[in-house]
């Protein structure tokens, strides 16, 4: 019966661990004046004045978690609670102060935050000035891959034409760029026929999936009538190597989890989305921009340079026909640590790894039954004796 009961509850971690890593993009917003971010320490309650409709702030670009940590916020003044998205994902709701009492703590999860540029939109019309305390947990310096912080030291010197003849485009991706070199980041500027130059499988993606969301969409030409179809045999042989196809699918997703990060999950991320650019990094220090067909270079690099919570990060973004950014990571992405190993970060990273790859908890937990198991086994035997 224990033995039933341990292996519902390793397959109940297994069923949400899969769950866990499905990419989840949030709905972008609009593009905020250019001004410097407040910067938010981690570790230490910091006060936020936010407008109308939120605050943008600025955590570490070596910030990351993905743990169970827990960031705080509430606000000095009220007189209803608000609901609260962060990065829009939707975090819970800001109670108000009750007379001459702290307002209470709205708990949300740290790892809706991300390095570099956040944003805290409040859902319910507030007064301009609204004071708000953010508490952020501190986290060992780890980093992912990431497109916003690639941008940040980008120049205009370091866009570069993919082929000869996108040297156009590039002047005017380059033209709204801060002059000069920058720290070396290179961005190449391709378009869709130039696909086959870009490093899109190292990201998950293909040449006809990238080309597909960028393709514009085609007008419905009036009298269009749909072609009529016409059932074909019923294939039985066929639908039993789905059908088997299908079985044995889940196999192949946890050899994959066991393996590396889930590279297939970008491409089906980017099957529901359209849009006239796509922004990708590869490696560290290098962007791809592709641009679709008839897309002007002078509007994308002008939200490019605008640097806040709602421009582009992560490993992929694509750039929709409304003007606005919307961004993922390939999920199971191991981060990068910065800083030695020691026991006062050794939760902040065995969490975050975790995360990243749950598989590796549920290998865990094999083995510590395996071994309790031969434990028992072995005493059981020397009992005998």
């Amino acid at each position: 019966m224990r033995g039933a009961r341990l292996i519902l509850a390793i397959g109940a971690v297994l069923v949400l661990a899969a769950a866990d890593e499905i990419p989840v993009v949030a709905p972008p917003v609009s593009a905020s004046a250019m001004a410097p971010l407040p910067a938010v320490t981690p570790g230490r309650d910091v006060a936020l004045t936010a407008s109308a409709r939120g605050v943008e702030f600025r955590l570490p670009d070596d910030w990351l978690l993905l743990g169970p940590e827990r960031a705080r916020l509430r606000v000095l003044r009220g007189i209803r609670p608000i609901g609260v998205a962060v990065n829009g994902t939707w975090a819970g709701v800001l109670a108000p102060a009750g007379d001459d009492a702290r307002a209470p703590d709205l708990l949300f999860p740290a790892r809706l935050l991300r390095p570099g540029a956040n944003r805290i939109t409040l859902l319910d019309a507030t007064p301009w000035g609204a004071q708000l305390v953010l508490g952020v947990p501190p986290s060992a310096r780890m980093r992912l891959p990431d497109i916003a912080r690639a941008l940040a030291g980008l120049g205009a010197a370091g866009v570069v034409a993919l082929t000869p003849d996108k040297a156009a485009r590039a002047r005017g991706v380059a033209a709204l760029l801060p002059p000069g070199p920058g720290v070396g980041v290179r961005l190449s500027v391709a378009g869709i026929e130039d696909l086959a130059q870009v490093p899109l499988a190292q990201v998950g993606l293909t040449p006809r999936a990238v080309a597909l969301a960028l393709m514009p969409p085609r007008p419905r030409e009036a009298g269009f009538v749909p072609a009529t179809v016409v059932p074909r045999p019923v294939d039985l042989a066929g639908r039993a190597h789905a059908l088997a196809a299908a079985s044995l699918a889940p196999l192949g997703a946890v050899a994959q989890h066991l393996a590396g990060p889930d590279l297939g999950a970008l491409e089906g991320w980017l099957a529901g989305r359209g849009g006239t650019a796509v922004l990708l990094t590869a490696r560290p220090g290098q962007l791809w921009m592709v641009l679709g067909p008839g897309v002007a270079p002078a509007p994308v690099a002008a939200t490019l340079a605008a640097g806040r919570a709602d421009g582009p990060h992560g490993q992929v973004a694509i750039l929709g026909r409304d003007g606005r950014w919307q961004s993922a990571t390939v999920p199971g992405q191991l981060p990068h640590l910065a800083e030695p190993l020691r026991p006062g970060n050794l939760r902040q990273v065995l969490g975050t790894l975790l995360s990243a790859r749950p598989w590796l908890l549920a290998l865990g937990l094999l083995g510590l039954a395996a071994t309790a198991a031969a434990l028992a086994a072995a005493g059981l035997g020397l009992a005998r004796r």
